[in-house]
């Protein structure tokens, strides 16, 4: 069924998968995403509001609803998922994310090289997952009364980038632990990110930041980008590694030094000459692009 005619209709069976057979992957996307996720029968969203339904041995399931709600409407530390759950007991909702970690529903982070008492900072694990509290939440009573396609349009199209930025920065993570044997690449011991302020109390965010078990560190950044990038993304890593350094960050003086390693991971590809401007300071450069991290296998 063309997307077109499927945009109009306004009953959506359960079992009705209507067949793509449109060429353009954008067309793909939508009529995919509409139908399995944004449709209130949708296959995925179905499997998406019972996961936690069906879990064995967990108690007070609304509360831990409420968590999920509160982790994928954006509150990353335990105070405020706390406050906006209503549970002021903070060693309860600890065990509760604790346990949500352990499922697989949270994961928890903490900038690179955080001493232990660092307090952790929560975001759902699955994709689905953020995008059902992300798209599906907010809309959810026009989705039940309005053609789900519409919500698409006005809501999801206009942010999809945004929220693929986000969801990118995972992908490069997972493609490198699957794609480092083939390629050759250097263990990882720990792989992480870092974001916060320099000594001038100016933001800095490094999307990559990775030691390696040789000993050195794998540092880098990752870009949703439609667009090729210039040179101007590695001159502001390095600016940004030179800035911690001074700050007294000693991870960031090391992945300046030899022996560390940057990857760059662009979706929409680099500039020509890219590559050749990055390896003039003297560190081993990687540069993905999608299809980098997607190689045709055939």
């Amino acid at each position: 069924m063309p997307l077109e005619q499927w945009r109009g209709k306004r009953s959506f069976p359960i079992s009705w998968h209507p067949k793509i057979d449109r060429t353009d992957a954008s067309d793909q996307l939508t009529l995919n995403v509409t139908r399995l996720m944004l449709c209130p029968r949708g296959d995925v969203r179905g499997q998406v509001e019972s996961a936690i339904l069906q879990e064995q041995g967990l108690r007070d399931i609304p509360k831990y609803l409420g968590i999920l709600r509160a982790i994928g409407a954006g509150r990353a530390e335990l105070s405020e998922v706390a406050n906006l759950v209503g549970l002021r007991k903070h060693t309860t909702v600890r065990d509760m994310v604790r346990r949500l970690v352990e499922l697989g529903y949270v994961e928890q982070r903490r900038n690179f090289d955080a001493g232990r008492t660092t307090a952790w900072r929560y975001r759902l694990a699955d994709p689905a997952f953020r995008f059902y509290h992300e798209f599906v939440m907010p809309y959810e009573t026009t989705l039940e009364t309005s053609d789900p396609a519409d919500v698409w349009d006005a809501h999801v199209a206009p942010e999809l980038d945004r929220y693929m930025g986000h969801l990118f920065e995972q992908m490069v993570e997972q493609a490198y632990y699957r794609l480092r044997k083939a390629r050759g690449l250097d263990l990882i011991q720990e792989w992480g990110r870092w974001e916060g302020t320099d000594r001038a109390r100016q933001s800095v965010e490094v999307d990559i930041v990775s030691r390696l078990t040789n000993g050195g560190m794998l540092t880098g950044a990752i870009k949703w980008n439609r667009t090729p990038v210039g040179s101007k993304l590695h001159r502001n890593h390095l600016r940004d590694l030179q800035r911690l350094a001074d700050s007294g960050n000693r991870w960031a003086h090391e992945a300046l030094e030899e022996g560390s390693v940057l990857l760059y991971a662009a979706a929409g590809g680099f500039e020509d000459g890219f590559r050749e401007r990055a390896r003039e300071d003297g560190l081993p450069v990687l540069l993905w692009t999608l299809d980098d991290i997607y190689p045709d296998e055939s």
